[in-house]
């Protein structure tokens, strides 16, 4: 089994739209885990910018497969989310 590429997630990543807490940006990672399997995505929830990933992890998540995991987390949690 390969190796998971480690891509850590805080609140800044999600968007101006999201108002969720820590344990939001943790479900957030989990359903992103699931839409992107090679992931273990890992929520940053010390700062609201603290993700510490290399330019070159963010071509590991396709734009789409983000806003699918976004969609998810959305029609799961949408108190997180500003309307």
């Amino acid at each position: 089994m390969a190796e998971l590429l480690r891509y850590e997630v805080d609140a800044a990543m999600l968007g101006s739209e999201f108002c969720g807490d820590g344990s939001d940006i943790a479900r957030f990672c989990e359903i992103l885990d699931t839409v992107v399997p090679s992931l273990d995505a890992i929520p940053i929830t010390s700062l609201y910018n603290g993700a510490n990933n290399e330019e070159h992890m963010y071509e590991y998540v396709m734009e789409d497969q983000w806003l699918q995991a976004v969609a998810i987390h959305f029609d799961q949690f949408p108190n997180a989310w500003e309307a």
